[in-house]
């Protein structure tokens, strides 16, 4: 009966490792400008997520300072700002008070783990 126990609590605990394996942050690259030009300096950003694709109540902000952008690309991991929401989940991307406009769905991508499993967005 002990070996039952034993083997049940091993399985359940190895389990626990593949609900954990997919990350709850996602790396955002973008292209920024000033006028003409690729932008080349620090910038602050602002990054939302929101619950529908315009409109829509902000189910999450980030504030990053000094973000460096080089030759007009920035890359930043944002941390998963909400857990388990049953809508698609959409970012909003804001620079030192000027609205850059970038309103997209985020799906997961081929190398997702859930990727095989769903062409929906995260529920």
């Amino acid at each position: 009966m002990r070996v039952k126990i034993l083997i049940v609590y091993v399985l359940l605990l190895a389990g626990a490792n593949v609900v954990s394996a997919q990350t709850t942050e996602f790396t955002y690259q973008g292209r920024l400008v000033d006028g003409a030009l690729p932008a080349n300096a620090s910038y602050d950003f602002e990054f939302r997520l929101f619950d529908v694709d315009t409109g829509g109540a902000a189910l999450g902000t980030q504030n990053r300072s000094a973000v460096a952008v080089s030759n007009g690309v920035f890359l930043h991991r944002v941390t998963a700002m909400i857990i388990g929401s049953a809508a698609e989940i959409y970012s909003n991307l804001n620079r030192t008070r000027c609205t850059v406009g970038l309103k997209h769905n985020q799906r997961p991508s081929r190398a997702s783990v859930r990727s095989s499993r769903s062409n929906s967005g995260y529920t």
